[in-house]
């Protein structure tokens, strides 16, 4: 049973770290089309991958949060709120 579970626990560590891995994603995101959709964003706050326009957006303390796939839209809700103020100061900081 341990080597079971020692061999289970790294390979979804990698998966984890392989970003989004969803087969809807179809990234046609560029910080163009990005801004002029209204996203706070350029990259996947779950993915981080470029985001994609018809991926899907949510709205957070009045900024428009876009997803490189409609998947990633799942984590960003289970994502503890001080995370996603965090990933909302740096979105902006680096728009500035």
């Amino acid at each position: 049973m341990r080597a079971r579970f020692a061999a289970v626990v790294p390979a979804l560590a990698l998966l984890g770290l392989a970003g989004c891995q969803c087969d809807a994603c179809a990234v046609d995101g560029d910080s163009a089309d990005a801004q002029a959709a209204g996203f706070v964003n350029e990259t996947c706050p779950i993915g981080g991958e470029a985001i994609s326009v018809s991926a899907g957006a949510a709205d957070y303390k009045g900024n428009k949060v876009g997803f490189c796939c409609p998947g990633c839209e799942g984590g960003w809700n289970e994502m503890a709120e001080a995370k996603k103020d965090e990933f909302i100061a740096k979105a902006i900081a680096s728009n500035g």
